[in-house]
């Protein structure tokens, strides 16, 4: 389809084009390190800041002298992506991206080896299928304009509110971004588990 992107993107004109092309995105990267790689050369910063206000969702303009204005209005990328810790370890990634919105936007799933399932059940089909009409009603719902809110159940808000008091400081004030930022993520993780 359309919206699936399976390519390295180095600079900022090619991923506000893709995002103009292609506004609901999911783009997939077999090995993150390159576009760690990226972000840390001289040209990457601007990468990574429009990625930024991609994600969330707000118009994503670039100006360029040969191609004039690239504009991806109000565009919703997601990107899977995957790669050893060991590199990023070995990236040695730094404090400015770290502190940065970028990285406190992504999910960072470690896998642990002993519990890779090299052949997983097949997935439900009724799952499926209940998904797949969630989402066409969400953007029927958006293209129409329209917002709806879900709320916390009154048990899992006190749970989620008992968390955000009790958790403490970041284990690193490198970390402070990715820390501010994942009661966001709770919030998006029990929604899906809610659909």
């Amino acid at each position: 389809p359309r919206a699936f992107l399976a390519a390295l993107l180095a600079s900022t004109p090619a991923f506000v084009k893709h995002l103009q092309d292609r506004p609901r995105m999911l783009w997939y990267l077999d090995e993150a390190d390159s576009l760690f790689h990226t972000f840390q050369q001289k040209l990457g910063s601007d990468l990574g800041s429009r990625m930024v206000t991609a994600y969330d969702c707000e118009s994503t303009i670039y100006s360029s002298l040969t191609q004039g204005d690239i504009i991806a209005p109000n565009p919703y990328p997601t990107l899977v992506t995957g790669t050893a810790l060991e590199w990023l370890k070995e990236r040695k990634l730094s404090s400015n991206l770290l502190r940065g919105g970028l990285i406190s936007r992504f999910w960072l799933i470690p896998a642990k080896r002993t519990r890779l399932l090299l052949q997983p059940p097949k997935p439900d089909k009724q799952v499926f299928i209940a998904l797949k009409k969630f989402i066409d009603d969400v953007y029927r719902i958006s293209e129409l304009g329209l917002t709806f809110d879900v709320q916390f159940s009154p048990d899992a808000l006190k749970l989620f509110l008992q968390y955000q008091a009790g958790r403490g400081n970041p284990p690193h004030a490198d970390m402070t971004g990715v820390w501010n930022r994942s009661m966001d993520h709770i919030a998006k993780i029990a929604l899906l588990f809610h659909v």
